[in-house]
C-alpha cells in the first residue's frame, strides 16, 4: 500500500508570517507598482498560501497602510538611537553619526521609497508621514539646543534650523534614490556634513 507522504509545512509565528508577508510586498510593489499587483502575487513571493494573506490584512490596502507606518516609526526609532544619547563627548562627532545613520536607512529603504513616490497621497499617508517628520525635527531641535547650552553650536533658532537641515538633506536624498541611476552615498554624507557645520557652527 503506498503512502503518500506531504512534505511539511513550517508553522511561524504570526508576527513572523506578518513580516514575511510585508518584505514580499515590498518587492512586489516594486517590480509591478501598487495598483497592478495582487495578493495572489504578494502571497506567492513570500511562499504562503492565499488565504494566509487574510490571517494578517484585511486587504491590500491595509498592508500597504501598515508598511507605511512601520516605516514611519522605524526611522524616528532609528533617529532616537543616535539623537537621544545622554552623554555627548563630541558634538561633532554625533552630528557625522546622524548623518550617516539616517543616510543608510534611507538608502537601505530604497525599495519603499520607491513604492511610496508612486502611489498617490491619501489624508491617511498625509498624517502618517506628517507625524514622522514632525517628529524627527523636534529631535534635531532637541539635539540643536542641548548643543547650544553645551558652547558646540551657536544657532539663533534651533527649530527652525534643525527643519532646514532635515528637508535639505532628506530631499537631496530622496531625489537621488529616485532619479540617479547610482547613488553616491559618500559624497551625499561628506556635503551633509559640511552642511551641517556651517549651519551650526559658533
Amino acid at each position: 500500500m503506498a503512502v503518500e507522504v506531504g512534505r511539511r509545512r513550517s508553522i511561524k509565528p504570526p508576527g513572523e508570517r506578518r513580516r514575511d508577508l510585508l518584505d514580499a510586498a515590498i518587492r512586489v510593489f516594486a517590480r509591478r507598482g501598487v495598483e497592478a499587483a495582487t495578493v495572489s502575487e504578494i502571497t506567492q513571493e513570500a511562499g504562503v498560501a492565499k488565504g494566509t494573506f487574510y490571517l494578517s490584512f484585511d486587504s491590500k490596502d491595509r498592508l500597504l497602510g501598515e508598511l507605511k507606518a512601520h516605516f514611519a516609526d522605524e526611522i524616528v526609532d532609528r533617529a532616537a538611537e543616535v539623537l537621544t544619547r545622554t552623554e555627548v563627548e563630541d558634538w561633532w562627532q554625533a552630528v557625522d553619526a546622524t548623518i550617516e545613520t539616517m543616510t543608510d536607512f534611507m538608502l537601505e529603504r530604497r525599495d519603499l521609497i520607491q513604492v511610496f513616490s508612486h502611489e498617490a497621497a491619501t489624508a491617511g499617508t498625509a498624517e502618517i508621514f506628517g507625524t514622522c517628520v514632525s517628529r524627527l525635527i523636534e529631535m534635531l531641535t532637541n539635539g540643536i539646543r542641548a548643543g547650544v547650552a553645551a558652547g558646540a553650536f551657536s544657532v539663533e533658532d534651533p527649530e527652525m534650523t534643525a527643519a532646514l537641515l532635515h528637508h535639505a538633506v532628506d530631499g537631496t536624498l530622496q531625489h537621488a534614490i529616485l532619479y540617479e541611476r547610482e547613488v553616491d552615498r559618500d559624497r551625499l554624507v561628506a556635503a551633509s556634513r559640511t552642511l551641517a557645520r556651517r549651519a551650526l557652527s559658533p
